[in-house]
């Protein structure tokens, strides 16, 4: 259900902090898939904030 509100939170298009705050707190989630998502996610809302770009950063480096 969690994968699924994160590429719903992307095709809204809110980057809204709330919503940010959630996909940034789903990268680091167990679920590939929902790690995935958010990351889907976060491009598609254009936030270039410092904090998505090292979060995006970050999740590179996590290894499964």
């Amino acid at each position: 259900m969690r994968r699924y509100a994160a590429e719903a939170l992307g095709k809204l298009g809110n980057s809204s902090p709330p919503v940010i705050e959630a996909l940034l707190g789903a990268l680091s989630h167990t679920d590939n898939i929902l790690r995935w998502e958010a990351a889907k996610a976060l491009g598609k809302l254009g936030n270039s904030s410092q904090q998505v770009i090292e979060a995006l950063l970050g999740a590179l480096s996590h290894t499964d």
